[in-house]
């Protein structure tokens, strides 16, 4: 018993030793390499005329290792909504409603790697837009009562410093999570139609919160 014991230690320990080699030779990544990512996490929406809260946004990540010390990762992403009801019967009625959000942005990290760990920390930018939509249709006895249409865009920037870090299971594969710490500053309203407004009112919107991530990354190319 101690010896078939001793046996499947000796197993472990081997491979072990030789995932880890190979995962090193795998995160070295002497040559630059690049991948395609996704990441899971919250993300922040503030839509005028809806009360603040986070949505499940995926975001596609592109990350180029240039060397084995810097990694490049732009990413992107896209978010909508939308809600439709009619009704005709005695009156008619159509209401509409459109939400869309897009990500677009770029990380720039420093890398150090730890047996198959690859560690990384520096920061990100990127540009957030927002999309709303909404109209309203009323109808009585073939008489238009209600007839109002709303179209508005924000664009936002978010940046910070970001740490993180991923595991290879293979040359190719890697799971890992991240940590950000984002200042987020909102963009006015931009309404359809409006006229630039004379008067000096402005509103100025901020948020600065963590967001932590889960990564998913393959990367291209045989070793």
């Amino acid at each position: 018993m101690k010896k078939m014991m001793w046996i499947f230690i000796f197993i472990f320990m081997l491979f072990s030793v030789s995932n880890l080699v190979h995962a090193q030779t795998a995160a070295g990544m002497e040559r630059m390499r690049i991948g395609l990512g996704v990441a899971i996490g919250k993300e922040v929406l503030d839509i005028e005329g809806m009360y603040l809260q986070t949505v499940d946004f995926p975001n596609f990540y592109l990350p180029i290792q240039v060397s084995p010390g810097i990694r490049i990762e732009p990413y992107f992403g896209y978010w909508r909504y939308s809600y439709s009801s009619s009704y005709s019967n005695d009156y008619t009625s159509e209401d509409k409603e459109k939400v869309t959000l897009m990500d677009l942005g770029a990380g720039v990290f420093m890398t150090t790697w730890c047996g198959p760990v690859n560690l990384y920390f520096g920061g990100r930018i990127g540009m957030q837009k927002v999309s709303y939509y909404s109209k309203e249709y009323y109808e009585y006895d073939s008489t238009p009562v209600t007839d109002e249409e709303y179209e508005a865009s924000q664009t936002s920037w978010v940046y910070g410093p970001a740490v993180g870090g991923e595991y290879f299971f293979t040359n190719n594969l890697s799971l890992g999570g991240e940590v950000q710490l984002i200042l987020q500053k909102v963009g006015e309203w931009k309404y359809e139609g409006e006229e630039e407004s004379e008067h000096d009112y402005k509103v100025s919107t901020s948020y600065m919160f963590t967001r932590p991530l889960i990564f998913v990354r393959w990367y291209f190319g045989c070793k």
